[in-house]
């Protein structure tokens, strides 16, 4: 099953390059600063010239561009229209052969893609060609590190030993953590991939009790995989996961083809140094350490 999440037009203006500097599982990266905050990792695929892919917690199982796939002697298969995401529209995958991965010093062989048009502009004129998604991330532990602007994936169980942090599952390969968002519990998946503070579904709604909410806010539209796709948008209640505590939320409203009640995005995420060992299960959300106080 192909899940994408990706709400926002990603428009490429990225800064704080991550470079290998000899320390463990370090990532070459860069932050968009347009707004979206979203994260990008230099990848090498079958041994050849790395490259820029989005980096996407919410999408399973990863993508390739159809032509770049095709101009490293991967050959697709026949496109479906299999693919489900943001946007009415269809979406046409086809396979690739299973491929060698490179992200910064970490290798892995036999990793799954999907060929799909993805094309963006990305760091000094080069092109983004591709989403990094479960497949690539699945049994090791990942460190998104916002505020250092940071990108750590490496094999060890990071959270597995102290059992710090708090429990996930993992719903179609992608992690959910348990939330509350105005004193009431929801299931939330973590989407790296989605521009927004706190995404509910017209279901999610309902048993969290905002379909008021939901219909009072303001009306757009989103885009994704599959198009544009209309949305609405409002303030929200309070949010507590991981120890973690937001006294007030933005909340963008949107259908969904999977069944999930509510996501955190981007701009929950920007705040903190995430931790998502898939292999524990588990995930810790630090915040960023407040900046000392000038003396008087």
């Amino acid at each position: 099953m192909a899940v994408r999440l990706i709400l926002g037009c990603v428009m490429l203006f990225l800064a704080a390059f991550a470079v290998m500097a000899g320390e463990r599982g370090v990532v070459p990266s860069a932050f968009a600063t347009d707004g979206s905050h979203h994260v990008y990792v230099r990848v090498s695929i079958n041994d050849a010239k790395p490259v820029w892919m989005l980096l996407d917690t919410g999408t399973s199982p990863s993508t390739i561009d159809r032509d770049y796939a095709r101009s490293i002697g991967l050959t697709p298969a026949r496109e479906r229209n299999i693919g489900k995401g943001v946007g009415g529209g269809a979406i046409p995958i086809a396979k690739v052969p299973a491929v060698q991965l490179r992200i910064g010093a970490t290798r892995r062989d036999k990793v799954a893609f999907e060929a799909m048009q993805f094309r963006f502009t990305a760091p000094d004129g080069e092109t983004a060609v591709g989403v990094i998604g479960r497949s690539a991330l699945t049994g090791r532990t990942l460190v998104l590190d916002y505020p250092a602007r940071e990108v750590r994936l490496t094999e060890d169980s990071g959270l597995a030993a102290c059992r710090c942090g708090a429990p996930i599952k993992l719903p179609y390969g992608i992690p959910s953590v348990q939330a509350t968002l105005g004193g009431r519990a929801v299931d939330t998946i973590i989407d790296s991939g989605g521009s927004y503070d706190v995404l509910v579904t017209p279901p999610g709604a309902r048993r969290l009790g905002l379909v008021e909410a939901m219909n009072a806010g303001q009306a757009s539209t989103g885009h994704g995989y599959g198009g544009g796709a209309p949305i609405r948008s409002g303030p929200g209640p309070a949010l507590k996961v991981g120890g973690q505590e937001k006294p007030a939320t933005a909340i963008t409203y949107l259908a969904l083809p999977i069944k999930i009640d509510a996501a955190l995005g981007t701009w929950f995420l920007k705040d903190y140094r995430t931790t998502i060992d898939y292999r524990a299960r588990r995930v810790l959300f630090e915040p960023a350490p407040s900046p000392p106080r000038t003396p008087r």
